[in-house]
């Protein structure tokens, strides 16, 4: 078995010691194939090796074993390996195989070149130590350091040896100029990159820019808003020294008025009061001329003022009639409830006085009776000692059956006693009356009548 070695790392081996079962007739274009195949990068086994098992080549077996293998190389050696053991059309086999999957390029270049280098480099020498094909024949060195072989098979094994090299060194020249047009397209991506990180450095910087700018932009509102702040306080203290102005030329106002009357009513000096009312009027007038003039400012910056406070103004305004209708309900309901209170202490009042003047009246009426019972004691007691009074009675008797008043004393007692009896719970004013004015003269009136 003999191997080869090229300038990429790539080994191609080229078997010229078959077994008697192989294709012996195709055992070249086997080893040209074996080397395109294996220098073919962007070869799929796979493909091959399902196609081989559908034309029954292959078993299924097979095809596990082969794409267990790790590298490509391997699964490419092996697929030929089994390939060329199933008989001797193995080789038109494999070569419909690819065709159908889409390499019939590698067949092409197989047809051409592969015929053109083995029928240029017929009855050349191999290097020393080519093994021969018969095991029992020896090799011998020469003067020139080759070795003169007549066997067809290390005829060709040189003949593929060197189209191989060949094909390398076209293949090698291909991968050079590939390599370059990568490098530039490389190169090109490359600037296009730098290019873009370039536009992505400078719209960075631009925003890095933009946003110091509006850093600065708000720094300044800030300052702005602190200077506008410090203005207003500056303006309300302003505002407030003016109203303390004010009230003071009000005051001196109303002291020079209190003088010029003063003046007036006085009557003394009239020119030397005319005189000081003249200055105190012209006095009077620049105080009034700057009185206008500081209100003037004044309106003005109360509107300025007003303009920036209206809202809250309103919210306070607000807030306060709130506050306000929630005071009034508050007093309406303490009020009611005030009433309440006082009509109910009122009535309770009054029901006492009413239960104190019917207590009252139980107890004059009792005292009546008290003085009924006594009298008629009397009077029974007279009427046992004098029986001249029961004549007398009989008559006073009749007279008080026919509706006239008792003769006796004791009698009219009592019924002027009860005929008087007339009480006013309340008097004019609605409290009770408490007096006995009221009933004295009731009675002197009816005395009257």
């Amino acid at each position: 078995m003999a191997t080869s070695s090229f300038t990429d790392g790539k080994k191609v081996r080229f078997k010229i010691d078959e077994d008697e079962l192989e294709d012996d007739g195709f055992s070249g274009e086997w080893d040209f194939l074996r080397y395109l195949l294996t220098m073919k990068e962007d070869l799929n086994v796979a493909i091959i090796v399902d196609n081989l098992v559908k034309r029954r080549v292959l078993d299924p077996s097979n095809r596990e074993e082969i794409l267990k293998q790790t590298t490509e190389r391997a699964r490419i050696e092996l697929c030929l390996n089994r390939v060329r053991a199933t008989g001797t059309n193995a080789y038109t086999q494999f070569c419909d195989a690819l065709r159908d999957t889409g390499y019939s390029n590698v067949l092409d270049t197989v047809a051409t070149d592969g015929e053109e280098f083995l029928s240029s480099l017929d009855g050349l020498v191999l290097p020393v130590g080519f093994p021969a094909k018969n095991k029992g024949q020896e090799a011998s060195n020469l003067s020139g350091g080759f070795l003169q072989v007549s066997d067809d098979l290390a005829v060709r094994g040189v003949k593929m040896s060197i189209s191989s090299l060949s094909k390398e060194t076209r293949a090698s020249q291909r991968e050079f100029t590939l390599i370059i047009e990568r490098q530039t397209e490389l190169e090109k991506q490359l600037t296009q990159v730098l290019k873009s990180l370039d536009t992505a450095k400078e719209a960075l910087i631009r925003e890095r820019q933009e946003k110091i700018g509006l850093r600065e932009q708000l720094r300044l509102k800030d300052e702005d808003l602190a200077t506008m702040q410090r203005k207003y306080l500056e303006l309300q203290k302003a505002i407030g020294s003016v109203k303390e102005t004010n009230n003071k030329y009000h005051d001196k106002v109303t002291k020079l008025q209190i003088e010029n009357e003063q003046l007036k009513k006085a009557g003394k000096d009239k020119a030397n009061l005319e005189t000081e009312l003249s200055d105190k009027n012209r006095e009077l007038e620049h105080l009034k001329m700057q009185l206008k003039h500081q209100e003037k400012q004044i309106c003005l910056q109360e509107e300025t003022i007003i303009n920036k406070l209206n809202l809250i103004e309103k919210l306070v305004s607000d807030q306060r009639d709130m506050a306000e209708g929630h005071d009034k309900l508050k007093q309406q309901v303490n009020k009611q409830a005030e009433d309440i209170y006082r009509l109910s202490s009122e009535k309770n009042e009054s029901s006492n006085q009413v239960s104190a003047q019917q207590k009252q009246l139980n107890f004059q009426q009792a005292q009546i009776v008290m003085l009924q019972e006594q009298m008629q004691r009397l009077e029974n007691h007279l009427s046992l000692n004098n029986p001249i009074m029961e004549e007398q009675e009989q008559p006073q008797q009749q007279q008080q059956q026919h509706g006239h008043h008792p003769s006796t004393l004791g009698k009219k007692y009592l019924s002027n006693l009860t005929k008087s009896v007339h009480l006013r719970p309340f008097n004019a004013s609605g409290k009770l009356e408490s007096s006995k004015s009221s009933f004295w003269k009731e009675d002197s009136n009816r005395k009257n009548k």
